[in-house]
Order: C-alpha cells, then structure tokens, then sequence
C-alpha cells in the first residue's frame, strides 16, 4: 500500500514539474487536462499510436510492431528489431501498463512523450512472473499522416 501511494504521488508531482519545465520551454506542452480541441487532438492520437504500438508488442506481432517504427528511426532498427523478437523468445507473457505524464510537441511534426510504465514478463523456462516499471521518453514523428516511433529515452519500453 505504502508503494502504490509513493508512485501514485510521484505521477502527480511529475505532472506540476513538467507543467512547470514546458512554461520556460519554447515547444507546445499538451496535457489531456486541457481544453484546447488541437491540444486534445494530439493527446489522443499520441495515446492511440502508443496504444497500437502496445497491443502489438504485447500480442508478439513484431511486423504490426515495426509498422511504427520510423525509416528515421534515431538508434539502430534492426537491433530495436532484433532486442524484440529476442524479448518474444524469452518471455510467453507481456503486459505493459502506462500512464503518459505529459506530451510535447515542435514545429517539425515531433512528439515528446514522458510515460510512466509498468512491464509484466513471464519468463518462458523459469515460468516466474517478473515486473519492472519506469520512466520513458519517446519521441514520435508524423510520417504519412501516422506517428512513428523515431527515438527512445531513458528506459527502454520496448
């Protein structure tokens, strides 16, 4: 109980931190609390992209899971690719939960997104349930009228 009311105030904290960061910051801070149609527009279709992403990695669909991922993609994307298929190898079950802290947007069509998230793995020869959370970065871009993966931060989501 102590530990959900230490994360919970964590999620909370980080949303007036970043709200406080984006003011000095010359890019466009979305936050779903807001009204603005443009602002929530982006939020759900940031939030619909990371859902599909997700849906995919999660069901071990690794040619669905790199329809989002960049041409540009900033790492190298066959070891993103590769680190993946391993991922689907070792582990029989992936759930992953997420919370998006805030999302930021440029001129040039990029996405900022902080997320807070929590990965359940069962290990395929072990069958022993593990769970890792964290804090991630992703920056998305729009290419053809989708957002694509183009670069991770911080922890690795996937």
């Amino acid at each position: 109980m102590n530990k959900f009311i230490i994360i919970f105030t964590l999620i909370i904290l980080s949303g007036f931190f970043n709200k406080a960061e984006a003011f000095c910051n010359p890019f466009n801070y979305i936050h779903f609390m807001e009204t603005s149609s443009k602002n929530s527009n982006e939020y759900i279709q940031v939030k619909d992209t990371l859902d599909r992403m997700i849906s995919a990695y999660e069901s071990r669909n690794t040619i669905s899971f790199m329809k989002y991922v960049s041409d540009d993609y900033t790492h190298d994307e066959d070891v993103l690719e590769t680190g993946i298929r391993n991922s689907f190898y070792r582990y029989s079950f992936i759930r992953i939960n997420y919370v998006i802290n805030n999302v930021i947007s440029d001129s040039n069509g990029k996405y900022s997104v902080s997320i807070n998230f929590t990965k359940q793995l069962e290990d395929r020869t072990k069958g022993k349930i593990t769970s890792k959370s964290g804090t991630s970065e992703l920056i998305l871009k729009i290419e053809n009228d989708s957002l694509k993966l183009y670069s991770m931060r911080r922890q690795h989501l996937f």
